[in-house]
């Protein structure tokens, strides 16, 4: 779920990254002893420009209103908002703070895969 954040922030939805970040707040302390580092750094990264764009005010609102979503309403918000490049918004193929952070083109496909619940399929 946390991956949903970089595809979220690259189609220019920091409000969506914030409610993503909200719902998977419960869950970081055990996360960050699983994932790797790099993983954990461009989330990171990507959190702190969704901040920076909302400003602090919105943004704790917004992770507020994730943190109150069901965990399924949470999931299926993620899918939807990773899979709006489909539905006429590319995502950027720049990399950077304002556009998927660190992730390359592959990186991006896998999470769109990923969101289509093609997880358990040849990509």
């Amino acid at each position: 779920m946390m991956g949903f954040t970089f595809v979220a922030l690259g189609t220019g939805r920091p409000d969506e990254v914030a409610r993503i970040h909200g719902a998977v707040t419960p869950y970081l302390a055990a996360t960050r002893t699983m994932a790797r580092d790099a993983f954990l750094a461009v989330y990171d990264r990507t959190i702190a420009a969704a901040e920076a764009a909302l400003g602090p005010g919105l943004f704790a609102e917004q992770v507020a209103i994730g943190a109150r979503q069901p965990w399924q309403e949470a999931v299926d918000a993620a899918r939807a908002a990773a899979l709006e490049p489909e539905r006429g918004r590319a995502p950027s193929r720049a990399r950077g703070p304002r556009a998927n952070p660190g992730l390359t083109d592959r990186e991006r496909e896998v999470l769109l895969e990923l969101a289509r619940s093609r997880t358990g399929t040849r990509m």
